[in-house]
């Protein structure tokens, strides 16, 4: 009985640790200005307007996984996007 009531103390604690990480994606289908646009506001003002027309130029679909990327990764994903952008001007 005293096992049984140490057992859902820890599974409440773990819950409670979990959480912090849960609302992150759920915030990636959130409103603009929730915490998937978090990584965009660290960027100089110029940059910040230009991400945001691309992110909802490309949709939301793409603009959600965008927010989900690491910092290294959305680099990638910009550094590819301007070498496709350049290859179709070429």
């Amino acid at each position: 009985s005293t096992a049984a009531a140490t057992a859902p103390t820890a599974p409440s604690e773990a819950t409670t640790a979990a959480k912090p990480s849960a609302p992150p994606p759920a915030a990636t289908g959130a409103p603009p200005g929730a915490g998937s646009s978090a990584w965009i506001d660290q960027l100089p003002p110029e940059a910040q307007e230009r991400v945001r027309m691309t992110l909802q130029r490309l949709g939301p679909e793409v603009a959600a996984k965008v927010n989900k990327m690491t910092p290294d990764e959305r680099r990638a994903f910009f550094q590819q996007l301007r070498a496709q952008r350049q290859q179709q001007q070429d």
